[in-house]
């Protein structure tokens, strides 16, 4: 049951349109920074999205 925390797309709608499970976000972008706090889900166009302007989006996700 898990959704895009931007879009709010569905992992089963993301299934049906892309064949593909919903991306593992890291808040903060280190890879190595796996605890559950610092991680959420996005959709692929969400993912791609926020791969500019990291220090907006580390910010908004940790505001939330």
């Amino acid at each position: 049951n898990f959704a895009c925390c931007l879009c709010g797309k569905t992992e089963r709608k993301e299934l049906e349109e892309l064949n593909r499970v919903l991306c593992v976000n890291h808040i903060n972008f280190n890879k190595d920074d796996c605890r559950e706090k610092n991680l959420n889900t996005l959709c692929l166009r969400c993912n791609v999205k926020i791969s500019r302007e990291r220090e907006y989006w580390t910010n908004y996700f940790n505001n939330q």
